[in-house]
């Protein structure tokens, strides 16, 4: 028998294109037969029918996760429990979204790792995600960072 508890691998329909992926479920969606997954591979997650969660062949288990948790380096971008976290979190997909992007990885802090942001091509201070995002109003430089001086001076001046 199939166990869907949390933390169990699996393979899981994506309902968006009804293929199937590996996936990682994270918990049972109230009393039904619904559960709460990772897809391993791209970091996104949705809810799937128990219907629509397979075991893992055993050969693809020893494949690493593909999708790795990463933030917005030098900034502080409002959680989703914030006032305008929401909002903030609509402004990043709507500057991404489709969009051809660059991550740089700069730092890593408890398994997470730290990206300056940028459209294909255009990898200055002035053009990142990040300077988007402080120019909206939607982020902060983080003040318990040192940053680089060209991003210090570029986005200091969208803050004020």
């Amino acid at each position: 028998v199939y166990k869907r508890q949390g933390g169990t691998p699996c393979i899981a329909m994506f309902a968006d294109d009804g293929r199937w992926y590996r996936a990682r479920v994270l918990g049972q969606k109230g009393t039904s037969d619904s559960y709460n997954v990772q897809f391993i591979d791209y970091g996104n997650q949705d809810v799937v029918q128990g219907k629509f969660l397979k075991k893992v062949p055993a050969k693809l288990l020893t494949i690493p996760d593909q999708a790795r948790e990463s933030g917005f380096a030098y900034v502080r971008v409002p959680t989703f429990d914030h006032e305008v976290g929401e909002k903030a979190w609509e402004e990043v997909k709507g500057l991404i979204w489709e969009m051809k992007l660059e991550a740089h990885y700069v730092y890593e802090e408890e398994r997470i790792a730290y990206c300056l942001l940028y459209p294909v091509g255009k990898t200055d201070a002035a053009n990142s995600i990040q300077a988007r995002l402080i120019e909206k109003g939607f982020a902060r430089i983080d003040p318990s960072r040192e940053i680089p001086q060209e991003f210090e001076t570029a986005w200091r001046k969208l803050e004020d």
